[in-house]
């Protein structure tokens, strides 16, 4: 079930199916005459007063350049050269890398954590702050980050669980459990006490749900952060799951939902799910009141009993990471993390990741994903996107990047490049290409803001496309582009722009 109001109809005039997501989307499965390793095209424009925003008859016939490029992307995109593209220097401090500039501490080897994994790696805006890596004794990870000129201190636990760790048949449990976990603890019983907290001592909190994993953060004023976890740590351990507040909250999920069903973003990712596997867990999973009451009270299912069962099952402390930003010297912090954090619970069961999820199954089937999809967009838009299904999920491939090289050359700006051909011609204003992840798989993407005159040209944009991917494919991988590669990330990390305590701690989570 899309808990989004979907409608499908025939197109009269091309026999394609065409969805009502709040706004017109049509999708032309047979754009290309041949469909293996073929993209997936997403075209979005407004309606113009001299343009039919549906005609497809250019675009349907005309983008049979793919399948004259049939192997092309492939062969770029997802082939992997470890050896070649190992090109990481530690640009996240999550990934704690393994050579250190600045002064790191290392844990102690207290009984309830052990010691520190690996040294950190740091930006040099970061040099007024020293972090450290731990485990604690229940498999919890965690980074602090000492900072004795702080303004706020920050935390942010993620547990490694999202929607697609949910039942298939009750999207948006996931989020719904997030909301619950709110609503007071065994130690705090006062529903309003975690929120009324960290508001008087100027700070904010908040929560989001993805596909893998859900993330709690908070910020306050530096000399309130202890007694701010005294209340955030119980989350995790006694929550109450008050039943009385279920329709609340049922409500509250239901106009987050109503409220986003117009994004551009969410649009174009329920586009996508239209044709998820149905042997796969992947789907839409933000949840309303169809979904989570109505649905499931004609099954005859408890609501409240399953998200207790969910937070029961998947809440374990092997799956979760934790980040602390305070004024406190890093021995403090760390006792301060122990005391609170230790004691949640570990349930042995761990969360399936990337390509775990759906076994044998893929979350879109080969057959399904090469179309020409066309979609009204809410906001004034003209853009088209290229898209291809990654045969490796690659998140646990960050060390060696293997798409980096393609993302370089075809991203870049310069004289030479795809976006100046683009630009010289009028067609086409910015381009970005990468991997986009989905919690269960990855897929490598181009996307091009068109101009108004490139809108009558999107043969000739996929044209030069391809031509440019043809290129990169007829010359072997070259030593000096991964050495600018790996100078352009060392410097984009050494003088990254500082982050607030709030947006630091949740990207390091």
């Amino acid at each position: 079930m899309v808990p989004l109001h979907v409608a499908t109809t025939i197109c009269p005039s091309c026999g394609a199916r065409r969805y009502t997501l709040g706004a017109a989307l049509r999708k032309v499965q047979s754009w290309a005459p041949s469909r293996e390793d073929h993209p997936r095209a997403l075209v979005l424009q407004r309606p113009q007063p001299s343009r039919n925003a549906w005609s497809t008859s250019r675009a349907s016939r005309s983008f049979a350049f793919a399948g004259a490029a049939a192997g092309i992307a492939a062969g770029v995109l997802a082939g992997r050269q470890p050896s070649q593209l190992s090109v990481g220097t530690g640009l996240k401090l999550a990934r704690c890398a393994e050579r250190t500039t600045g002064s790191v501490s290392s844990a102690s080897s207290s009984p309830s954590s052990s010691a520190s994994l690996s040294t950190i790696d740091k930006p040099d805006t970061h040099r007024h702050r020293s972090y450290e890596h731990l485990q604690l004794s229940n498999g919890l990870g965690v980074i602090l980050a000492s900072d004795p000129a702080c303004d706020k201190a920050a935390t942010a636990l993620c547990v490694g669980v999202g929607r697609l760790h949910e039942p298939k048949d009750m999207p948006g449990l996931a989020h719904f459990c997030e909301h619950m976990l709110f609503l007071g603890t065994k130690a705090f019983p006062d529903e309003a006490e975690y929120k009324r907290f960290v508001k008087r001592h100027g700070g904010k909190c908040n929560a989001s749900t993805s596909d893998s994993y859900t993330c709690y953060q908070f910020d306050i004023a530096p000399d309130f952060l202890v007694g701010a976890l005294d209340i955030f740590s119980q989350f995790f351990k006694e929550p109450l799951f008050t039943k009385s507040a279920t329709e609340r909250e049922i409500q509250a999920v239901d106009s987050e939902h109503s409220m986003r069903i117009t994004d551009d973003g969410r649009r174009s990712y329920a586009a996508l799910l239209l044709d998820a596997n149905p042997s796969h867990p992947l789907h839409w999973g933000s949840g309303n009141a169809q979904s989570l009451r109505d649905g499931p009270r004609e099954r005859g299912v408890d609501l409240h009993s399953e998200v207790v069962q969910f937070y029961q099952q998947h809440y374990s402390s092997e799956d979760m990471t934790l980040a602390v930003l305070g004024r406190e010297s890093l021995a403090e912090l760390r006792d301060i993390v122990e005391q609170r954090f230790a004691g949640i619970r570990a349930t042995g069961h761990r969360a399936l990741r990337g390509d775990e999820h759906g076994g044998s199954e893929p979350p879109i089937r080969p057959e399904s994903f090469p179309c020409l999809l066309l979609r009204l967009p809410s906001k004034d838009i003209r853009q088209i996107s290229f898209s291809w299904q990654l045969p490796e999920w690659q998140v646990p491939l960050c060390s060696s990047k293997p798409s980096a090289y393609a993302s370089h050359l075809l991203g870049y700006e310069g004289e030479g490049s795809l976006l100046s051909a683009l630009k010289d011609r009028g067609w086409a204003s910015s381009l970005h290409a990468g991997v986009d992840g989905f919690g269960c798989f990855s897929q490598f993407e181009v996307s091009v803001s068109l101009t108004d005159a490139g809108l009558d040209h999107v043969q000739e944009v996929g044209e030069l496309l391809f031509s440019y991917i043809r290129l990169i494919r007829a010359n072997p991988v070259q030593d000096w582009v991964l050495e600018e590669m790996k100078n352009l990330r060392e410097v984009r990390f050494r003088f990254a722009n500082d982050k607030q305590p709030y947006s630091l701690v949740s990207t390091i989570a």
